[in-house]
């Protein structure tokens, strides 16, 4: 008898922890951001990113990674020679992560530029930002100077 008492116990928490762990994880949105993910430079399906609402550009990088400095640096010079504004998501904080989930839009490879429904991914010249925010015509280039 003691011991259907003990099973009985065991099951019971057992199926509370599974129930308070869904509520958690759609709590923090994992089930409602689904994820598309960026493996190379091109583009967005459009029903991504109107979900995403991404709008002008938007950076995703590493802080303290060579190759995302570099962007960084180089898409804040295109920013202040077009008058834009931009938006920059560092993955190496909360914030940034849970923007990224709340993009539903995740990038293989770091550094990764949005712009106009389109992904750039690595690292290219200050020309070659310039045209991509400044055209709504793709850069059909790779990345990775």
């Amino acid at each position: 008898m003691d011991r259907k008492k003990v099973l009985f116990g065991l099951t019971s928490a057992i199926l509370i922890l599974v129930v308070v762990f869904f509520i958690i994880l759609f709590k923090i949105g994992i089930g409602e951001y689904p994820m598309y993910i960026v493996e190379e430079t091109g583009p967005i399906p459009e029903n991504v990113c109107t979900k995403a609402g991404i709008e002008g550009g938007v950076i995703i990088y590493e802080e303290g990674v060579h190759s995302s400095t570099t962007a960084v640096s180089r898409i804040e010079e295109v920013e202040r020679e077009l008058g834009m504004d931009f938006e920059y998501i560092d993955i190496t904080d909360e914030y940034g992560n849970n923007r990224v989930l709340r993009l539903g839009i995740t990038p293989r490879y770091l550094p990764t530029v949005f712009v106009n429904c389109y992904a750039y991914v690595g690292v290219f010249t200050t020309e070659e930002y310039i045209y991509m925010f400044s055209t709504t015509t793709p850069l059909i280039k790779e990345g990775g100077e």
